[in-house]
């Protein structure tokens, strides 16, 4: 007998889970990023160039950056389309996509409070969020591993680099 194609629910199986994307969206944007930087780099030098001496080597690399940047795009491509999930995979890939978001914006808020927080409380709670964001749930690690971590950082560049960094504790 063949599998019903719907759920206990009524829904079908394709409803039920997360979208994705038939082609690497974030790889491909970001070859793409590379690909516009090599362009620009090689227009750039290019055009301030004195003569063929300055962009002998240059121009060609970025040419050969540019063509190899969009041949795998295009087997990054070809490959998503090959290959296919079944729902669990796509939901840890939405998992780690959104961890990994997550853990962007907790970079950005990092940095921002650097500043007014103090280099060793804003690194402090860095840590510990970024280990809380991992999965760890124990308050002692958690506390632990951000304080053993943050205090010899901390020590290095205030006192055997001298650094000047805001701080709040040292």
């Amino acid at each position: 007998m063949s599998p019903d194609p719907m759920s206990q629910d009524g829904a079908s199986p394709e409803s039920a889970s997360p979208r994705r994307p038939a082609w690497p969206v974030g790889a491909v944007l970001f070859a793409l990023a590379l690909a516009l930087a090599m362009a620009g780099y090689a227009a750039d030098v290019a055009s301030k160039s004195r003569g063929i001496a300055d962009t002998i080597l240059i121009v060609p690399a970025a040419a050969i950056g540019i063509v190899a940047l969009l041949a795998a795009i295009a087997e990054d491509v070809a490959a998503a389309r090959r290959t296919t999930l079944d729902d669990a995979k796509v939901r840890e890939e939405a998992r780690q996509t959104r961890a990994s978001l997550a853990f962007m914006a907790l970079l950005v808020a990092y940095v921002a409070a650097i500043p007014h927080a103090g280099f060793d409380a804003a690194t402090f709670v860095f840590l510990a969020a970024s280990l809380a964001l991992q999965g760890e749930r124990r308050p002692l690690v958690l506390i632990g591993f951000a304080a053993l971590v943050t205090a010899p950082v901390v020590w290095i560049f205030v006192a055997l680099l001298s650094v000047r960094l805001p701080t709040l504790l040292f």
